[in-house]
């Protein structure tokens, strides 16, 4: 957690017992691994259950219940699939692909989205592995449907997919648009300062490029690649 400059992480469980599920999860600060506080929640709805296990983790966290009241988080079957069958086989997907398997984890995220032809998130990973494994025809597919889709993802997602977007359509005016609005909405996503970075080299604002790779730094002195 630390590499990736995050207060906190979780370490977790999930099991099934009588027909419901259960989640037990510890909450430990980055920096020290201190743990701060344990707890379980058990739902017969997969989906319920991870909803109330983000309110929950907001308590912990002592998250201003204003703040709570004010920020609207949508259930996780709108930003996902309310498939369990889908997501059972994003999940695949992911550890297919954790395990360098590519054309496996390629195989299950098709699935995915055939079970739930409005996944975004699984077209996310389902073009990227078609951009690295250079099949750009299908890649544009998946690409078309993310974009139909594309509201259906977390907001971080969704400012990397039109990113991509304008950059395919080589409109690097509206994908720098797009991007200093991801960089300002997260300061702290190096990934967002790293597309930044790399737009303003590609259009030769170099003093802006060197601005926004030191930014790079400040936030993950280990991204080695932009020293």
């Amino acid at each position: 957690s630390d590499d990736f400059h995050k207060q906190y992480f979780i370490s977790s469980s999930l099991t099934k017992q009588n027909e419901e599920y259960l989640v037990r999860f510890s909450l430990y600060e980055a920096k020290r691994a201190r743990l701060l506080a344990e707890r379980s929640v058990q739902s017969k709805d997969i989906f319920k259950l991870i909803d109330e296990l983000s309110v929950m983790l907001k308590g912990v966290l002592k998250i201003p219940k204003r703040h709570i009241e004010e920020v609207k988080d949508l259930p996780i079957s709108d930003i996902t699939t309310n498939s369990i069958t889908a997501l059972k086989l994003y999940i695949s997907g992911l550890n297919a692909k954790h395990n360098q398997e590519w054309e496996k984890s390629i195989d299950y995220f098709e699935q995915s989205v055939k079970e739930d032809p409005t996944f975004a998130i699984a077209y996310f990973e389902l073009q990227e592995r078609y951009a690295y494994g250079n099949q750009s025809a299908k890649r544009e597919k998946a690409f078309q449907s993310l974009m139909k889709y594309h509201e259906r993802l977390p907001e971080r997602y969704q400012f990397q997919v039109k990113s991509d977007y304008f950059f395919l359509k080589k409109d690097s005016d509206k994908q720098l648009k797009v991007v200093k609005m991801w960089s300002e909405i997260y300061p702290e996503d190096t990934l967002a300062h790293v597309t930044l970075a790399r737009l303003y080299e590609y259009r030769n604002q170099l003093d802006e490029a060197l601005a926004a790779y030191r930014r790079v730094l400040e936030l993950d002195p280990k991204q080695y690649d932009v020293y």
